[in-house]
């Protein structure tokens, strides 16, 4: 409400480390982008790829998706395994059932008098290759983002906007102090379960999560200009009292 102060609100360097949090990870837009004349994020390949797989356009490519990631992380998080113990006994089972389901298919077709036949003969004597369109679209993924990112750590670093490098330290400071509670495989993982619930769940229920956005996004931006103002007022009175010229 417009009458809440803000000293009332009992963690204000915490919203503002969210605006922050917020700030640094809104979309990339495409003047921001590189090249955005041509390639913007929102026609990159592998952008729409990911934002297919988390919005689960085909269920059975997202699930298997979402199962091998939940499983390594199990394995790597709980079981103690090494990536390189994960990746060579996951393509050993790989073999393995490439050999049995050979083995299957011949057993099938004696049984049913069928002439014998190899389930993979469509997928011998072809060179398997990945299309140079595919690495150039992820590489512009990752220059899209990673330019992005770098723009807002120098306008912090530099101090373009002094209120803006100091909600980025305490950004910082709080995720020091979060990242002893929870390991980062552990963020990553959050991560990675928000992206495939959020699409699906916004879907479902998008008229009701856009009226609460909205009322929260106003609440938000009050608390957050009033906290804003009265930083950008002390920082203003420092600067008049120590840049104060002296009278002769």
């Amino acid at each position: 409400h417009s009458s809440v102060r803000v000293q009332s609100h009992p963690c204000p360097l915490l919203l503002l480390c969210l605006d922050t949090f917020t700030t640094m990870s809104v979309s990339v837009s495409s003047s921001n982008a590189p090249n955005s004349d041509c390639c913007p994020l929102e026609s990159n390949g592998t952008y729409k790829k990911i934002v297919s797989v988390t919005s689960w356009t085909d269920p059975i490519e997202s699930a298997l998706v979402f199962l091998t990631i939940s499983s390594f992380y199990v394995l790597i998080n709980f079981c103690d395994y090494g990536y390189l113990y994960l990746v060579s006994n996951l393509l050993v089972t790989l073999f393995l059932f490439s050999i049995g389901n050979l083995f299957v298919q011949k057993i099938i077709n004696v049984a049913t008098k069928k002439p014998d036949a190899n389930p993979y003969e469509k997928f011998q004597g072809k060179e398997l290759q990945i299309s140079a369109d595919s690495v150039k679209s992820f590489a512009e993924f990752l220059i899209i983002v990673t330019n992005y990112k770098l723009n807002i750590f120098f306008k912090a670093l530099f101090v373009e906007d002094l209120l803006f490098t100091i909600k980025s330290v305490s950004l910082l400071c709080l995720v020091g102090l979060i990242s002893n509670l929870v390991s980062l495989l552990t963020w990553g993982y959050i991560f990675v379960v928000l992206a495939f619930i959020i699409p699906t769940v916004y879907k479902l229920k998008k008229a009701q999560i856009d009226n609460v956005l909205a009322l929260v996004s106003k609440m938000y931006a009050q608390h957050v200009g009033r906290i804003e103002q009265q930083i950008r007022g002390v920082l203003q009175t420092v600067s008049s009292k120590v840049f104060k010229p002296k009278t002769q």
